[in-house]
């Protein structure tokens, strides 16, 4: 396997770097790359014995990886300082340093040892697809920060799915990546004229005490707890912006149900709070 993809932010992404204080530069790291690889491989089914041949493992004997993840950027790379919470103005949007929407970096994957086997090899590539259509990079990923959109021709030449040019297809290809797996993912009917918007839309929910014991939208006090239900800002080739939104449904893994998704949907439409109005409209809002 030998996979080369440009890749371009459409939102902030605060990537942490050397010097983790909120005015340090913000760094793109192969390993934050390879962690978010090797969650997309687990929750789309992937067992520990086939997690270990590719990604390996340093629990009860050593196992190699096979995978290199490696990235090409502009060291000086334009960043500044930008909202986490941009829903918000001052201090409490909690402004930290992020490279800015436009800059961009290469992703470089290759495998060693041997390579993979042509099964391991095609979920790996499934959880390359399901990264690049659902998930992000650095801080608040579920959160429609560190989004982003990928190389046409590229990933035609990897044989990686292409960035969606319409929402149809957008539909359809997580539709295929997600298939047979505990993952939903819905694509909500707003549209925006630009990320910014979306992500503005997207942070401006509400705390993790509004929702109990059940956390739902994730839970940052008394224990941290990642949020079963994760937000994407999708630009399309018209240059059209969209929310998708995705929910974990591994019930083992997160500790929530379906009926808690529809909880959480409920109380944030009653809010008002923008992804609340369009979740309601959305397949997630119907019992399964």
């Amino acid at each position: 396997m030998n996979i080369a993809i440009p890749i371009t932010f459409i939102t902030p992404c605060f990537c942490r770097g050397a010097d983790c204080s909120d005015n340090g530069a913000p760094e793109i790291r192969p390993a934050s790359i390879r962690g978010q690889l090797h969650w997309w491989f687990r929750a789309l089914g992937g067992t520990s014995r086939e997690e270990n041949a590719v990604f390996g493992n340093v629990h009860g004997g050593t196992t190699a990886s096979r995978l290199v993840v490696r990235v090409k950027y502009d060291m000086n790379a334009s960043y500044r300082q930008s909202p986490t919470l941009p829903h918000k103005t001052g201090g409490p949007a909690a402004p930290k340093q992020a490279f800015a929407p436009g800059v961009g970096f290469e992703l470089l994957l290759s495998t060693r040892l041997g390579g993979l086997s042509t099964d391991h090899e095609k979920k790996l590539l499934r959880a390359l697809n399901a990264w690049l259509h659902l998930g992000a990079l650095g801080l608040r990923a579920t959160r429609g920060d560190g989004n982003f959109t990928w190389a046409a021709d590229a990933a035609a030449a990897s044989g990686v799915l292409p960035p969606p040019a319409t929402a149809e297809a957008y539909t359809a290809a997580v539709a295929t990546i997600t298939n047979g797996t505990m993952l939903r993912a819905a694509l909500l009917d707003k549209q925006y004229p630009n990320a910014e918007y979306a992500r503005k839309d997207i942070t401006n929910t509400l705390g993790d005490r509004a929702f109990g014991g059940a956390a739902p939208l994730g839970k940052a006090i008394g224990g941290r707890k990642t949020s079963p239900l994760r937000f994407r800002v999708v630009k399309f080739g018209d240059g059209n912006f969209r929310i998708a939104a995705v929910w974990d449904g591994r019930s083992e893994v997160t500790g929530n149900t379906d009926a808690d998704l529809r909880d959480a949907i409920e109380k944030l439409r009653r809010a008002g709070k923008p992804v609340g109005v369009q979740l309601a409209r959305s397949p997630f809002a119907r019992k399964q």
